[in-house]
């Protein structure tokens, strides 16, 4: 997995001892990877399992969903676009049209084929403004799509649109039959994909069995059953694989990682391309809607002591921007929020702001965030805002508050992810004011921002993008914190376990030995 050593360049003092991080494989032919002679079975703890498999409701976990779904494209960890997916090959057309060809023995875990009607009917959903799905701010890019044969899809953008093919990489490809006819909501309990593992068994919240297909037309995966079990509580978690009742755990407390790698276990950290700060609504009638208090948060939260505390000093403040060197975008000129509560407390004053006003912040619970949005409490206390907490722990409701789809707090905190792009137009995609998350009411960054999507020149189009990062620095809708850092952890007796995000693991090759 990439790593983004500029971004946290202390991250290989926690590798240190833990053996060589695995690397996905390629994908194999079905059939070349022999059957183990007895069951393969690993369990996982997670901080939450999500109410829906469907990953165009809840994105917070990548569109793969533990390769239960497949795209026309997967992208490699560069962000790159690899021809690994359900397309075979792509072109353009013209200027505004991009044309796929589907590999003729991809499969629906039904064994129903996947046809250009399917992939037609799942982006037209992806990008429907009136369905509000949270999937939608990334690919409204996309004006339609059309089959021209059973094998061939064509899909038409508004414009000019650099990076379509890392666009259509973020939408899974639904069998459009089976979705019709048991409906949305019994789709997200009983999904059909076309990735390499096949749902079992799925209870909303609670637990997720898969198993291989074997009839993929790419891949099938060693293990003979993944059991990933929703447990919210770190303590019982760690308990689990230290007794090997679990295989591996997500969502790990980094102040345990020195212990659980002296007891043998290995460490796979994940600091990708992802933010781990907070929107903060310059939009909604809130006590931070006004310009200068959002400055003042950002001024009065002490970053460093955040990433020496809560993140045992393994990262460091964001630059400013929520994209990380490595991200298409990055502006360098941008330096950190110094931690000024001096300047917090001038800037609340010319707000006209009352001391002790009470301002609510909503997040889903993992232990870093639990006690980074403390400090956080504890700090802006300090110049006279005080926090009503309200911890989340359910993804879909917590997505749908963030993206603006249910009424939600002034401050919300999540992880913005510009994977598997590792470009910038993922993550400001919540804060134009097309969007329906629209965080930010601001014409310069629209501006810019837009411009930038339908600009090929890679050297303007990345300018534009620093502009639009700039314009957010200076009227910030987000609480800049540190670049999201995550661990996992899993036993011995499992190989080649690759982290993909923060609540995924990537088990397509690996193998259980004991």
């Amino acid at each position: 997995m990439m790593q983004l050593r500029r971004a946290l360049p202390l991250l290989a003092l926690l590798v240190a001892g833990c053996g060589s991080p695995a690397t996905p494989a390629g994908p194999v032919p079905p059939g070349a990877v022999p059957s183990p002679s007895v069951a393969q079975v690993v369990a996982i703890g997670v901080n939450n399992v999500p109410p829906t498999m469907d990953s165009m409701v809840v994105t917070l976990t990548s569109p793969r969903r533990w390769d239960v779904h497949d795209m026309l494209v997967r992208q490699a960890v560069t962000g790159e676009p690899e021809a690994t997916g359900l397309a075979e090959q792509w072109r353009a057309v013209d200027a505004t049209t991009w044309e796929f060809k589907l590999a003729p023995a991809a499969l629906f875990h039904d064994e129903t084929p996947v046809t250009a009607e399917d992939v037609v009917f799942s982006l037209q959903r992806a990008i429907d403004p009136a369905k509000r799905l949270p999937i939608t701010p990334r690919v409204n890019t996309i004006r339609d799509a059309q089959a021209v044969d059973r094998l061939t899809v064509r899909v038409l953008t508004n414009g000019p649109d650099p990076i379509l093919i890392r666009r259509v990489a973020s939408v899974p490809i639904y069998p459009k039959a089976y979705f019709e006819r048991v409906g949305e909501s019994e789709f997200g309990l009983r999904p059909i994909g076309a990735g390499p593992f096949q749902v079992k068994e799925f209870v909303a919240n609670d637990l997720l069995v898969i198993v291989p297909f074997a009839r993929h037309h790419r891949l099938v995966p060693r293990l003979s059953e993944v059991r990933i079990r929703q447990i919210p509580d770190a303590a019982p978690r760690l308990a689990g694989v230290r007794t090997k009742e679990l295989d591996a755990v997500m969502q790990v407390p980094i102040d345990q990682a020195t212990t659980l790698r002296s007891e043998g276990l290995q460490l796979l950290p994940y600091d990708v391309g992802s933010s781990g700060g907070c929107r903060m609504s310059g939009v909604d009638e809130t006590p931070v809607k006004d310009r200068r208090v959002r400055l003042a948060i950002n001024y009065a939260v002490d970053k460093e002591a955040i990433a020496r505390v809560v993140f045992a000093g393994l990262t460091k403040p964001e630059q400013g921007q929520l994209v990380q060197p490595g991200v298409v975008g990055f502006n360098p000129r941008l330096q950190p929020f110094p931690f000024d509560q001096g300047r917090a407390r001038q800037l609340l004053t010319e707000a006209g702001w009352t001391p002790g006003t009470v301002v609510g912040i909503e997040w889903l619970r993992t232990p870093q965030r639990d006690q980074m949005v403390l400090a956080i409490q504890s700090q802006l206390r300090e110049v006279g805002i005080e926090l009503d907490l309200k911890p989340q722990t359910d993804p879909a409701q917590t997505l749908g508050k963030l993206n603006g789809s249910l009424p939600r707090e002034p401050i919300g905190c999540g992880t913005i992810s510009t994977t598997p792009a590792l470009d910038a137009d993922f993550a400001l995609s919540w804060f134009v004011g097309t969007s329906t998350a629209r965080w930010l009411n601001n014409p310069d960054f629209d501006r810019a921002y837009l411009a930038s999507r339908t600009e090929m020149d890679p050297r303007r189009r990345e300018a534009l993008l620093q502009e639009a990062l700039q314009v957010m620095r200076d009227d910030p809708p987000y609480l800049f914190l540190v670049p999201n850092l995550d661990l996992a952890a899993h036993g011995k007796q499992v190989q080649n376990v690759v982290i993909v995000n923060p609540f995924e693991l990537d088990l397509r090759q690996s193998v259980k030995t004991g």
